[in-house]
Order: C-alpha cells, then sequence, then structure tokens
C-alpha cells in the first residue's frame, strides 16, 4: 500500500509505503501518520493486492480522513 500526493495528477510524490497490513474485519478504523504538513490538490492511494482474491477481487474504503 503506498500513499502519494500531488498538486498537478501527474507528477507524484510518495507520503508512505506499507507492506503486509491486515485488518481483522469489516468497519475496523485504522491511522496512518504521515510527517506532511502542506495541502496538495490530490492524493492518492495504491493498493495492490487483496487477502484472499478468490473471495474478494476488489478493496473497500467507506472513509478517508486527511489532517
Amino acid at each position: 500500500m503506498a500513499a502519494a500526493r500531488s498538486n498537478d495528477g501527474k507528477e507524484w510524490t510518495t507520503l508512505d509505503r506499507r507492506t503486509g497490513e491486515l485488518w481483522a474485519g469489516r468497519y475496523q478504523k485504522r491511522v496512518f501518520s504521515t510527517n506532511n504538513k502542506k495541502a496538495y490538490g490530490f492524493y492518492r492511494l495504491n493498493i495492490p493486492a487483496v487477502r484472499d482474491v478468490k473471495n474478494a477481487n476488489s478493496v473497500q474504503i467507506a472513509e478517508s480522513e486527511f489532517q
């Protein structure tokens, strides 16, 4: 999983990169912090894989918050 930022939507700077993150179940809230202090026009979250492709071929995110 990687989070990136951009002001033009073309050139991206990585904010955070993680591997092996697993959620115990649905509706679980997770907090991931970065040292970014500047607002950007675009944020991108790249999730390259799911835990069990046979049973889940997509990812659902109910809400994201950037402070």
